[in-house]
């Protein structure tokens, strides 16, 4: 039994969405990795795929017609320092 976890690293928010309508739950998405890697160390967690989304341009605060919108891989510490 083929035990490896495969990475990657999608460009495209396109890409990442093939990606998981082919691997549904197959696939663990991470950001930075914090809240699975113990998971995997403790051996709780064996994803077949992980993909990070960092590339995906979702680290975002903007301003829209007074709604303030923030993207799902914003990080907190932006957000703290963010102006808006």
């Amino acid at each position: 039994m083929d035990m490896s976890t495969q990475y990657v690293a999608p460009e495209s928010v396109n890409d990442a969405v093939q990606l998981l309508a082919k691997h549904g739950t197959k696939v663990v998405i991470v950001a930075g990795g914090t809240d699975i890697v113990p998971k995997i160390n403790y051996y709780e967690l064996a994803p077949e795929i992980i993909m990070y989304i960092g590339r995906l341009g979702l680290d975002y605060i903007r301003e829209c017609n007074g709604t303030l919108i923030i993207g799902a891989g914003t990080s907190v510490a932006k957000i703290a320092t963010s102006e808006l």
